[in-house]
């Protein structure tokens, strides 16, 4: 089973164009095939949106966790939590 993944960015203000997703999401570790970036920032995809588009990809299983930006890259904080499946 497909498990995805979005990162909700709490500080997305903060996230300029040095944010790239695939790398970022790389850094920590985590397949881009099966995780998004959502954010309340425009340019960012939005959580009902993120799930979607996982579902779309195939994952029977969405999880959810918060993130800060800095210049060393993303910061995942919190629990997961599950969203979907």
């Amino acid at each position: 089973m497909k498990t995805g993944t979005v990162i909700y960015l709490t500080d997305a203000a903060k996230a300029t164009e040095q944010l790239e997703d695939e790398s970022a999401i790389r850094n920590l570790g985590l397949d881009p095939a099966w995780t998004l970036i959502a954010a309340s920032q425009t340019g960012f995809y939005e959580m009902a949106e993120a799930t979607q588009e996982l579902i779309r990809r195939g994952a029977q299983h969405v999880e959810a966790v918060r993130a800060q930006w800095d210049r060393q890259g993303l910061t995942l904080f919190g629990e997961y939590l599950r969203v979907f499946g």
